[in-house]
């Protein structure tokens, strides 16, 4: 919660209390919250009123207490990121204080400042919790003041552990979910698999659409691009039902990734990125219990391959990476320069392929760009919506890839 500056101390209720609201702190330049609150706890009032003067000047909003009974007693009312307490007060000492005050504001940093500036003392304050040790009389404020901020930067970084555990714990839980209707899912086609595979393509593939909406229909249209230009290109009839199921379903391993990072503004950080690009061998994997998928898995996992070996996930280079992934890489790419995204708008037509002409004879032949260019000049360019396409009919079973 944050505090208000006609009311600059709140209470906390609970440990989750003292998480901030995201965006809700405004920072100086020196990267602080201009809300951070400290509690100055000393016997002696002349050095209460001097450092409380010397915080607040700094912009620190600032209370006192007399002894460890005075401050627990604030403590159960305000929040404070930082406790700044005398050893040797009458009521209760620090140490006293400090074993309390972590029961009701875990979070916080405590720094000693007494006047029994021993070694002893301190390595004593540090094992019952204490953050830092300085000590008293301050002669050097701005060591001080350093000193302060590293106990705020300290409560800042138990909230982000706290916030990541807490995230992680939920993303694990929902891809569990995930992966186990999947599982079900699998189960339940075991026995009749191949008669129901367009049941399960459909399912899959509105599942995938449904959890990002800055490429819902993407699917659709890359197998629309695709399957136009390997017509183009006069591929036979199994070719064409391989690019066609390999588009519907080739970002299908994104269903076993958190998605919840893509849609945020700005590029990917490497470690998202790196965790993206994982999804064409999921996909890979997923598949493989699919025995009638045989000849489009190769596809879904090498869409994103060049023949430059710069692509992933196998760092296939040359003649690897064959006519049908080459098809599909083009039509995916074409699709995500000219769709829309969460931090940019859709790149036109000519510029997107003038994009893709670049990189012929480094990531790709001229042959797919070029019919992909052909087809959307007869099929009036980028769509938003593309309408399902008609399924080809899988092979018989006497069929040979190498008889096509």
């Amino acid at each position: 919660m944050t505090p208000k500056r006609s009311d600059p101390f709140t209470a906390p209720s609970t440990v989750g209390d003292m998480v901030p609201e995201s965006g809700s702190c405004v920072l100086s330049d020196l990267g602080r919250s201009v809300f951070d609150r400290i509690l100055v706890v000393d016997d002696e009032p002349a050095i209460r009123e001097v450092i409380q003067e010397y915080l607040s000047m700094e912009g620190y909003e600032v209370q006192t207490a007399a002894d460890g009974i005075d401050a627990l007693e604030i403590m159960r009312r305000y929040e404070f990121d930082v406790v700044i307490t005398d050893l040797s007060m009458p009521n209760l000492d620090g140490f006293g204080l400090m074993k309390q005050a972590l029961k009701i504001q875990p979070l916080t940093s405590i720094i000693v400042l007494s006047g029994q500036g021993t070694f002893e003392n301190a390595i004593e304050a540090v094992h019952r919790g204490a953050y830092d040790f300085v000590a008293k009389p301050v002669r050097d404020f701005k060591t001080f003041k350093l000193t302060i901020n590293r106990g705020l930067e300290h409560k800042s970084l138990l909230i982000n552990k706290q916030n990541y555990q807490s995230n992680l714990e939920t993303m694990v839980e929902a891809q569990t979910r995930e992966l186990a209707r999947i599982n079900r899912l699998l189960k339940q086609y075991a026995d009749q698999l191949e008669s129901v595979s367009l049941s399960v393509i459909s399912t899959l593939l509105t599942a995938l659409e449904e959890k990002d909406r800055y490429t819902a229909g993407h699917s659709r249209r890359v197998t629309h691009y695709a399957v136009g230009a390997a017509r183009v290109l006069a591929l036979g009839s199994h070719d064409l039902w391989v690019i066609q199921t390999a588009g519907q379903l080739h970002d299908m391993g994104k269903l076993m990734i958190d998605l919840s990072y893509v849609n945020k503004p700005g590029p990917l950080t490497k470690e998202e990125w790196e965790i993206m690009k994982e999804h064409p061998a999921m996909a890979d994997r997923f598949l493989a219990p699919l025995p009638f998928l045989e000849d489009v898995r190769p596809i879904i996992r090498h869409h994103h391959e060049r023949m430059d070996g710069s692509g992933y996930p196998d760092g296939l280079s040359g003649e690897a990476v064959d006519m049908k992934t080459q098809v599909l890489a083009v039509a995916d790419s074409y699709d995500a320069m000219t769709s829309r995204r969460s931090y940019r708008n859709p790149m036109p037509h000519a510029d997107a392929m003038t994009e893709l002409r670049k990189w012929i004879g480094v990531y790709w032949l001229d042959e797919p760009v070029q019919a992909l260019d052909e087809f959307l000049i007869r099929d009036g360019g980028p769509r938003e919506h593309v309408e399902p396409t008609a399924p080809f009919a899988p092979p018989a079973a006497p069929w040979h890839p190498r008889e096509s």
